[in-house]
């Protein structure tokens, strides 16, 4: 969920909380009473939020107790977030759960029905004590919003240019037909909050943006090419929150690009930087000047570059001159061939880079200097990688050591992964093509929780490694055109798997030593067929089946009828 008022965030939970997906799961107990108290806590809360809203800007306390409260408030809509995810799953799964006894899922069931209570009881809590602290700000309830008629009826009383003047809120978000804002916009002074995310159709911003000084939130700005809003008119915005600035191509030299001052706006959390996707063959030269003048405040949490033209990244990236960084997307840098020192951020968490087509190695320069490379690293993507042929690590010191998610996809020069990292939970590999061998790979990851394989059209056998992963809850194997065998024995030493699924693997001949296909299917005590897909239990003579819930498996029409 982007950055937004509290009152949104609220209005977004409750929303959910009705939600069609959750309303259907047939909710009782535990579950249904800690929603309908959360339920009871947002709605006292929002009762007092668009008073609180208005004063922040005058009154620090009630700016950190709504910080407070958002934050809580972002935490709960992840878990609610969860839980409709794992629903709308679980009814995509209905028709092949039926074929099955249901003693394999309801269990299952309740155990997360119970998590997400426990999780929900603790913020709901949490909002509880932080909600009890704004009678000290004396806050009114109910304020006014007013609706279309409303507004008519008050005409009559109030000239519009009153009404104006009053408003504070402004939201036009998933307007997809707006192609442009009101002329007369800058004479809304009072405006606090713009929101104008998901209108795809908006081509430029009103001239005189820059005249509202009480903005604070501002969503998206649009940089005017020959007409419009130009970047200067950020100048004198003491903006907050998130930022996302488009139309980059229109900004002809790192001068223009200074004037917006960036690097002065210090309550700036998240920054979004963007170029044309489609420039029609055009090589911007001046991308790497502009990006140099877009030096954002060193307090900047989040950061997004996409459709940079530049031959490298700006020397305040290459530099680190944006040191508290948790989170870093890098995507369609297509002439960039070096990434960043990022090894040396000692808070990044995030880091997903996708479309860099000339990278074609990455390096001991990508890890930094420092004894601990990616200290605080959890989540790590490549993707779209169309020259990367190398990956390698650096040995003699330690890297990743909280990495806990790896996506590895369309890198179809890449041959071979480097030896990965012992925290890893979750590794997914996907449309390697040219990927021929995972032989070292999988040895130090003994806490690994779920391996996807998909698309590595070269890779002909699972390392021995593979029987090692006793934490191994889910196999996915998918489109391994050349995977002919497993592991010599099989899967027995996966005694955590609870999930298995194989899918056009169309050479697979094994399963385990001596067991062919056929001949496994034939000895289950219980099968079912649904979609053409083939759903086992009591995989004994594969795996320890003692944890294993189900398994699918989809191989030639020779080997399971």
């Amino acid at each position: 969920m982007a950055d937004a008022l509290l009152s949104a965030v609220a209005t977004t939970i409750l929303e959910n909380i009705n939600s069609r997906w959750i309303q259907e799961f047939g909710i009782s107990g535990g579950l249904k009473t800690e929603l309908e108290r959360l339920q009871s806590t947002l709605s006292t809360i929002q009762a007092v939020l668009l008073d609180a809203e208005e004063k922040q800007w005058k009154s620090e306390a009630i700016k950190n107790w709504l910080r407070k409260l958002k934050d809580t408030a972002y935490d709960v809509d992840d878990i609610l977030d969860e839980f409709a995810t794992n629903t709308h799953r679980g009814r995509l799964q209905r028709d092949v759960r039926t074929l099955v006894s249901t003693s394999f899922s309801y269990p299952k069931q309740l155990l997360f029905r119970s998590k997400i209570a426990h999780k929900l009881k603790n913020l709901r809590e949490k909002l509880d004590a932080i909600a009890g602290e704004r009678s000290k700000f004396h806050l009114r309830e109910g304020i006014e919003v007013l609706e279309d008629r409303e507004v008519s009826d008050r005409g009559r009383r109030e000239t519009s240019t009153s009404l104006v003047n009053k408003l504070e809120t402004l939201s036009l978000s998933c307007c997809n037909e707006l192609h442009t804002l009101p002329k007369g916009m800058k004479q809304l002074k009072n405006l606090i909050y713009l929101e104008i995310e998901h209108c795809d159709a908006l081509a430029s911003m009103p001239v005189g943006l820059g005249q509202l000084s009480s903005l604070r939130i501002l969503s998206m700005f649009i940089v005017g090419k020959d007409c419009g809003c130009f970047i200067d008119e950020l100048n004198c915005l003491a903006l907050e929150g998130e930022l996302c600035i488009k139309g980059l191509d229109n900004i002809k030299s790192s001068t223009d690009a200074r004037s917006a001052d960036l690097i002065l706006k210090q309550n700036l959390r998240s920054l979004s930087l963007s170029w044309c996707e489609n420039n029609d063959g055009e090589l911007l030269e001046n991308a790497e000047e502009v990006l140099s003048g877009l030096q954002p405040h060193l307090n900047l949490k989040k950061l997004s570059i996409r459709n940079y033209h530049g031959p490298r990244f700006s020397y305040w990236l290459m530099d680190l001159l944006v040191p508290n960084l948790v989170e870093i997307l890098l995507e369609n840098c297509g002439r960039c061939e070096c990434l960043p020192p990022l090894g040396k951020l000692g808070f990044l968490k995030f880091l997903t880079v996708s479309g860099m087509d000339a990278l074609k190695s990455i390096d001991s320069s990508f890890y930094g200097n420092g004894e601990i490379s990616f200290p605080s690293l959890e989540h790590l993507s490549f993707s779209r990688m169309l020259s990367l042929e190398e990956w390698t690590t650096v040995s003699g010191k330690e890297t990743f050591p909280l990495l806990t998610s790896l996506t590895i996809a369309f890198c179809p020069k890449l041959v071979q992964l480097p030896v990965l990292f012992q925290s890893l939970k979750i590794l997914e590999v996907r449309n390697l093509m040219n990927l021929k061998s995972l032989s070292d790979t999988l040895d130090n990851l003994s806490v690994l929780k779920r391996l996807d394989l998909e698309g590595c059209s070269e890779l002909q056998s699972l390392p021995a490694g593979l029987e090692s992963l006793s934490c191994l809850e889910s196999l996915d194997l998918r489109r391994c055109d050349s995977l002919i065998r497993l592991p010599e024995n099989g899967l027995r030493g996966l005694s955590s798997l609870s999930s298995l699924w194989i899918q056009n693997c169309k050479k697979l001949e094994s399963l385990s030593n001596g067991v062919r296909a056929g001949d496994w299917a034939k000895g289950l005590s219980r099968s079912a067929v649904a979609d053409e897909f083939t759903m086992m239990w009591t995989v004994s003579s594969v795996c320890n089946a003692s944890k294993l819930c189900y398994v699918l498996v989809k191989l030639s029409n020779t080997l399971i009828s």
